[in-house]
């Protein structure tokens, strides 16, 4: 079975820091050494640093937009899983997977990614508070689904799981609701298990054979 989760790299995200980064060390350290323009080699490799950066910086956004569009595949088959992922491709054998574990992740950030802070009045009010932080904070919640290889490497995949934060109080009082039902990456991890079950009963009658 095919399941397709809206997986990102974290590696795409800290890359597009990464060029701001080299620039900004690279102009302190111009700014200590008093390297100015007005040095040609100097300014050589600083307009050279500049398009480089600008190259990568554009190149990571493509790389990083491009994944949260399309995202990531998960395909199960009888004695393997198959990640088809922007610019990887990885089969997990069933006999190399240790152990699967799914689980979820929650982060908060406003609406320009950090945190804010917010100043108490004279007419300070828990409405007006309430209100400011539904506006300006945003709580996303996340599915994880990490693969515990026999040889020691973890393989981490990542999904939107906005239908079990909007499920899970409901599910407090009703047991018979799965929150995770509608999660992609926890019906793919459903269905990983089921199938390396069946592997391992397939195994074991094989050698008793």
């Amino acid at each position: 079975m095919e399941f397709k989760i809206r997986h990102q790299t974290p590696l795409f995200f800290f890359e597009i820091i990464f060029p701001l980064v080299l620039l900004v060390a690279a102009l302190m350290l111009a700014v200590a050494l008093g390297i100015t323009i007005q040095n040609e080699t100097a300014a050589m490799i600083g307009i050279g640093l500049i398009v480089f950066s600008a190259a990568a910086e554009i190149l990571f956004i493509i790389l990083y937009v491009t994944e949260v569009i399309f995202g990531a595949k998960i395909i199960i088959w009888t004695d393997h899983v198959e990640l088809r992922m922007l610019l990887r491709r990885k089969k997990l054998y069933f006999y190399d997977i240790e152990q699967a574990k799914y689980s979820h992740f929650e982060t908060d950030r406003n609406a320009y990614g950090r945190e804010n802070l917010y100043y108490e009045t004279s007419n300070y009010s828990h409405t007006r508070d309430f209100l400011y932080h539904k506006m300006r904070k945003r709580h996303d919640v996340s599915a994880m689904l990490e693969f515990y290889l026999t040889f020691g490497k973890v393989v981490t995949l990542t999904d939107d799981a906005g239908s079990y934060a909007r499920k899970r109080e409901r599910a407090k009082v009703d047991l018979s609701l799965d929150p995770d039902a509608d999660v992609r990456l926890y019906q793919a991890y459903q269905c990983c298990c089921s199938a390396r079950d069946k592997y391992a009963i397939a195994q074991r009658e094989r050698l008793n054979g």
